[in-house]
């Protein structure tokens, strides 16, 4: 199936909200219920604008990494009041990850009870139970207990394991 991604600009005068997506209805409506989303701050003028400044289209499994590229070329044009980047490069991630706002924000969803939330929802979701039958059937697993036997670190924990339990 193709999809159609669209870069789009939400903007009240100099105000300018970048964003990209393959159904604009959909994401509009979102950024009007949404509590944190930066274009609140665009979207609380009653005679904002809503413009799409490109199309692009890409099949369904394709990674949608083109549209991304185009969304920040975007939003290096205009002044824009977005709180994050549409797309980072391996290094700019880095960079990122080692910053002081990335540490705190991390140290704050750990304490959160929306953590604890998705946590105990995933735990009991139907998905993890599919995903973990596929694994437990999967060469993956048994590829991996392989090596690990193989390992340094298993032969280490069996030496351990047996000088530990022939005193008993």
């Amino acid at each position: 199936m193709k999809y159609i991604g669209k870069v789009y600009r939400i903007f009240y005068g100099d105000l300018s909200y970048v964003g990209s997506t393959i159904n604009l209805k959909e994401r509009m409506r979102n950024h009007i219920r949404k509590k944190d989303c930066s274009s609140k701050e665009i979207i609380c003028f009653d005679d904002y604008e809503v413009e799409i400044l490109a199309e692009i289209y890409y099949v369904e499994n394709q990674h949608d990494i083109n549209l991304r590229n185009l969304e920040r070329e975007y939003m290096e044009q205009y002044v824009c009041i977005n709180k994050r980047r549409a797309f980072l490069s391996k290094e700019e991630k880095k960079e990122y990850q080692k910053s002081d706002k990335y540490k705190e924000y991390h140290k704050e969803y750990e304490k959160s009870d929306k953590r604890k939330e998705y946590q105990k929802k995933y735990q009991k979701s139907d998905k993890r139970k599919d995903y973990q039958k596929e694994y437990r059937k999967s060469d993956k697993r048994k590829d991996y207990q392989k090596e690990y036997k193989k390992s340094d670190k298993y032969k280490e924990y069996q030496k351990e394991y047996y000088l530990k339990n022939k005193a008993t």
